[in-house]
């Protein structure tokens, strides 16, 4: 392939692992997730150029997180409560499998980090003014993990946006400016992001 960075030609290996991780880092985005089906479908064809393409500007702009501190918070807080059960419950018959959950359990391993106790995972209850924007397509944060949350916060309110993954509209900032000045959940119109709509699938690759 094209290497976008250097415009010079090289070779890659793929293996499955990479692939699928890469197409799930596509789902985080609503505008890349939209080349999502053009991917897979060249590369059903033998064309894996468009995903090379999209992969590699999901790259070049480095990593978005502090794989440190990602670890150390993950490490602690998340993946001792993941049971061998739940990980064949939740990844049966997924696209990702179970390669990323166990990859994350084998860092952690290796990785030095603190301890929570059993009652960390205890429901957060509080009467504080609380709101919560949710893509409706998200599948790092999906809503129903806002829907129990906010069971516990008399004066919460979930916004749910259709059509969005993980990066919620811009528009939502608008309203967490009013939330912040007024400290309440009954004012916020949230119409502009129940208003919200996928954006067309592409047929072609964005300019470079």
């Amino acid at each position: 392939m094209i290497d976008p960075a250097t415009k010079q030609e090289r070779l890659v290996t793929l293996e499955r692992e990479n692939y699928v991780e890469h197409l799930r880092a596509l789902l985080y985005s609503t505008y890349s997730a939209r080349f999502l089906p053009l991917v897979v479908h060249q590369a059903f064809h033998g064309d894996f150029v468009p995903f090379g393409t999209m992969a590699v500007r999901i790259n070049l702009g480095g990593p978005q997180t502090a794989r440190g501190l990602y670890f150390s918070v993950t490490c602690a807080e998340a993946i001792p409560f993941i049971t061998e059960r739940e990980i064949i419950t939740e990844t049966s018959g997924t696209f990702l499998g179970d390669h990323r959950v166990r990859a994350h359990i084998a860092v952690c391993k290796e990785w030095p980090s603190g301890t929570v106790p059993r009652s960390f995972t205890a429901p957060v209850k509080s009467p504080i003014p609380l709101v919560m924007f949710s893509g409706e397509a998200d599948g790092a944060t999906p809503p129903w993990i806002a829907e129990e949350a906010v069971k516990y916060c008399p004066n919460g309110r979930l916004i749910k946006a259709p059509h969005t993954g993980h990066q919620i509209d811009t528009c939502t900032w608008g309203l967490m400016q009013t939330f912040f000045k007024t400290a309440s959940v009954h004012q916020l119109d949230s119409s502009c992001v129940e208003r919200a709509h996928g954006p067309r699938f592409a047929t072609e690759l964005p300019p470079p």
